[in-house]
């Protein structure tokens, strides 16, 4: 891949969103997106790639070019950047570069993806520890104890408004939840979207009102060696289509 086809990551120059609306946008110049050819709002992939020295040192160019050892296409959402930046910068939110490995200068290849975006069926979060409070509210406290089985229903419906809120979903996204008064911390663990005859390359869902919520164990889904992974069928591909 020619060099002037990869893009340096930077940070998003605005504060991410608390609803999750924007952690998988990817901010480009004008000049960018239609060199990508991808259009505000359509889904992109992005793939890590590493720049070998090519041993004369000087840290000047010249390194080979090739796809990072481990490297796995990850989705995002094409936007426009808010200001004026070059055409071989993308802005990523702190989320996304946490979800997807992703760190300040690192080299991305991006290019049209043509899966559409699949919705989830059911969507499975487990609840993680904080070390502290930090995040809750002043009237909320974050607390200790196992989730009973009693109590997963309430979780569960109090969890389906901010994944509403957030409509496009990932493995690893978190989400603060304050229930009477109480805080918990929930991870998406597991997402099924479906069982057409094709699997998605994505790594993003979008969930809707016919989603169903579950918490549990990542191990308790059956037939997952990995719970990382999840195998995800989804219609024939097309032009993918705009997100708001």
């Amino acid at each position: 891949m020619a060099e002037s086809k990869l893009f340096t990551v930077r940070p998003a120059s605005k504060q991410a969103r608390a609803d999750h609306k924007d952690t998988f946008r990817v901010y480009l110049s004008p000049a960018s997106l239609l060199q990508v050819k991808v259009r505000v709002g359509e889904l992109c992939q992005l793939e890590t790639y590493s720049i070998a020295s090519n041993g004369h040192g000087g840290g000047g160019g010249g390194g080979a070019v090739g796809a990072a050892a481990g490297s796995k296409v990850k989705t995002a959402i094409a936007w426009s950047a808010a200001e004026k930046i070059h055409d071989n910068i993308i802005q990523t939110t702190k989320q996304m570069q946490e979800l997807y490995g992703l760190r300040l200068g690192d080299k991305v290849s991006i290019s049209p993806a043509f899966d559409p975006l699949a919705d989830i069926e059911p969507v499975r979060l487990e609840e993680v520890k904080r070390s502290s409070s930090a995040g809750t509210s002043p009237a909320a406290s974050s607390v200790t104890s196992e989730l009973a089985a009693e109590e997963r229903p309430h979780w569960e419906w109090a969890l389906e408004y901010p994944l509403s809120k957030c409509e496009v979903v990932s493995l690893g996204l978190t989400f603060d939840v304050e229930l009477k008064g109480v805080s918990r911390r929930f991870k998406v663990v597991h997402i099924n979207a479906g069982s057409s005859s094709n699997d998605t390359a994505n790594t993003i869902f979008k969930y809707t009102q016919q989603s169903k919520v579950t918490i549990g164990k990542a191990d308790e889904v059956p037939g997952d060696a990995d719970p990382a992974l999840s195998l995800i069928h989804i219609s024939e591909p097309r032009r993918p289509e705009r997100i708001s």
